[in-house]
């Protein structure tokens, strides 16, 4: 089976984590090639239509296919949104994703990065998240068909896994 991991990494942590799951998966003797979507704009906005995709990978080819996305706003990048917006039905094929956020508080990625603005979103972000069953409820009414949630150290991190019908 061969995976494409289709990355879209703003800061090169979510590429970061990208390259580390290749690594891992290469390591387990599976095929796994990493895919960069990238963007013409300066600063991405989360607004979709603003979006300029420069570089849309194929899924084709793929058995199995990874996203991974930063956070923005505690919903997908809108890089990734467009990105996948404008996919061809991926019926057939076995689907991942996940994101990535940094810093528990938006001042400390800030203070590091030395742009307090790209950090601002965080607090926001926490707040407005749709707890595990909303998310579930989101996914299904999106065309999910079944949806499990599995909860990792301790309920911190929980993984909603879908199926599109």
């Amino acid at each position: 089976m061969k995976t494409g991991i289709i990355v879209y990494s703003n800061t090169g942590n979510t590429l970061q984590a990208a390259r580390r799951l290749q690594e891992a998966m290469k390591g387990k003797g599976q095929e796994a090639e990493l895919l960069q979507v990238r963007a013409g704009n300066e600063k991405p906005e989360s607004d979709v239509s603003r979006v300029r995709l420069t570089e849309k990978p194929s899924p084709e080819g793929f058995d199995r296919l990874v996203f991974a996305s930063p956070v923005w706003g505690f919903s997908l990048s809108g890089v990734m949104k467009a990105y996948l917006a404008g996919l061809p039905p991926l019926a057939g094929k076995k689907i991942g994703l996940y994101v990535t956020h940094q810093f528990p508080l938006p001042w400390m990625g800030g203070k590091v990065a030395d742009d307090a603005e790209s950090y601002r979103y965080l607090a926001e972000s926490i707040r407005m998240h749709p707890s595990q069953e909303e998310l579930k409820t989101i996914m299904k009414t999106a065309g999910f068909g079944h949806v499990d949630i599995h909860n990792m150290t301790g309920g911190v991190v929980a993984l909603h896994v879908g199926i599109k019908c």
